[in-house]
């Protein structure tokens, strides 16, 4: 008889099992209203004619990729833990230029009393450090020997290390 030794599989972890479902779920959400701009973009051309390549890689491109790219991380494909790299390092970098450099709010200025300026400035900036705090703690999560190993990614001396001792 024949015997065929094939390594085990890697464990599938809660990380990645929740990651592809909020990649799911929001690139669902972000592909509906994806949708709905593009039918008022046929229905009104005129309308967006100076939209711009970033605007339109946001809005036609970015929630369709990130549904598929959810559902391929389901499936443990490769590209779609990169494009999970490739969001959530978007998202910190972007939570660290809110965090650096805050636009001015119209609040803190109208208000006379201090604290309640230093407030209004605190609750600007609040999206951008849950931006990058919550960017960070997916690129620790994507990053992890455990999700490396369950999409091949980890190096051949990580491996003989273990084995080794």
């Amino acid at each position: 008889m024949i015997r065929h030794d094939f390594p085990p599989a890697p464990r599938r972890t809660w990380f990645t099992n929740l990651a592809g479902a909020a990649a799911i779920f929001s690139g669902g959400i972000g592909s509906l209203f994806s949708a709905f701009a593009l039918l008022m973009a046929i229905g009104k051309p005129y309308a967006n004619s100076s939209a711009d390549p970033l605007g339109i890689f946001l809005i036609f491109i970015l929630p369709p990729v990130t549904l598929l790219a959810g559902i391929c991380l389901l499936l443990r494909q490769r590209w779609a833990r990169w494009w999970l790299v490739f969001l959530a390092a978007g998202a910190m970098l972007i939570g660290g230029k809110g965090l650096l450099f805050p636009a001015p709010s119209d609040a803190a200025g109208l208000s006379p009393d201090p604290a309640a300026a230093e407030t209004a400035r605190w609750i600007v900036m609040l999206p951008s450090l849950v931006s990058a705090v919550a960017g960070g703690a997916l690129l620790l999560g994507l990053f992890s020997r455990p999700v490396r190993r369950e999409f091949g990614a980890e190096r051949p001396d990580d491996a003989a290390r273990r084995t080794l001792g």
